[in-house]
């Protein structure tokens, strides 16, 4: 008898857990930066509070071979909004994502692909399906780091005029809060995404700026990002 009363309980968790997940299909395409802002209805930066692992592991085709992929939950602390609306005094959201099923397949650092740290901030494209937040693309990731801290004023909200200068200053431009090592240790990442969102010429201009930073770790790095790489010339 305890043993049936402890299947039945296990299998009345896992419907409700299945009826909690929304039926939302993988969309599993690798697209570019300029692609990804274009599409997304809703643009927001904030850091990640919390990530949950839904429902089981579904196998899904793309262009690059089969892929293990697994839902997650996202709740996400909003600090500003570039596109788009939530729900007026909110400043907070949650949106699902599928991301990567295994441990294999990792960024530099050991990060699985698409996979969000608790604790840090991003821009995040996304879309709305089915009365839900979803993430625009799937597994090969929806968002940008932002290494920079927390931004506020009207320069990063949805008065600005052109998105992809505003997120390429949110990128390069330090705020409040950020550990200054880690993002000259992790500029190349930035700066790239700054040059091709905005064009070479602007995200010159932002890492210019940062030659004249009090830091001599963010100064040395952006010496070399503006001789060497992505702003160059």
């Amino acid at each position: 008898m305890e043993m049936t009363l402890c299947c039945c309980a296990a299998t009345l968790l896992f419907c409700q857990a299945c009826s909690a997940t929304p039926k939302i299909h993988p969309r599993v395409r690798n697209v570019d930066q300029r692609v990804l802002v274009g599409k997304s209805e809703l643009i927001a930066v904030g850091t990640v509070t919390s990530v949950d692992k839904l429902g089981p592991v579904r196998w899904v085709g793309s262009s690059g071979g089969p892929v293990d992929l697994r839902m997650r939950r996202v709740e996400v602390e909003v600090e500003n909004i570039l596109r788009g609306e939530i729900s007026s005094g909110s400043e907070k959201l949650s949106y699902y994502f599928w991301g990567w099923a295994g441990e294999s397949n990792t960024f530099p650092g050991g990060r699985p692909w698409a996979e969000y740290a608790v604790g840090e901030r991003y821009i995040f494209c996304l879309d709305w399906e089915l009365d839900v937040l979803r993430s625009t693309v799937d597994y090969f990731g929806s968002s940008f780091p932002v290494l920079t801290g927390r931004h506020t004023g009207n320069n990063y909200s949805n008065r600005s005029p052109r998105i992809e200068r505003m997120i390429a200053s949110l990128l390069l431009t330090p705020g409040e809060e950020f550990n200054e090592r880690y993002f000259s240790d992790n500029i190349h990442y930035s700066s790239y995404n700054a040059w091709y969102l905005a064009g070479k010429t602007f995200a010159r201009t932002l890492m210019n700026q940062l030659l004249g930073h009090v830091s001599i770790a963010i100064r040395e790095a952006a010496c070399f990002e503006r001789v060497f790489r992505h702003c160059s010339g």
